[in-house]
């Protein structure tokens, strides 16, 4: 059985850690992107992508979704 790629698993692992981390941010700021972009020290575009890069639900921005 062959054993995954080392970097292949980092790279993984960093996708994840900044999806986690992103999704925080958004909610933190009740996804007002522009606030999220500005406190990370990213543009809007840059924040943009990422969500799309890593298919992240942004949060209705002003609306704190109720836990279940």
């Amino acid at each position: 059985m062959a054993r995954p790629n080392v970097d292949t698993r980092y790279a993984q692992a960093v996708l994840a850690f900044r999806a986690r981390f992103l999704t925080e941010e958004l909610r933190r700021h009740r996804g007002n992107r522009a606030h999220t972009a500005r406190t990370l020290g990213m543009s809007r575009a840059q924040l943009y992508v990422a969500i799309r890069k890593m298919k992240i639900d942004v949060p209705t921005p002003g609306h704190v979704p109720v836990s279940a």
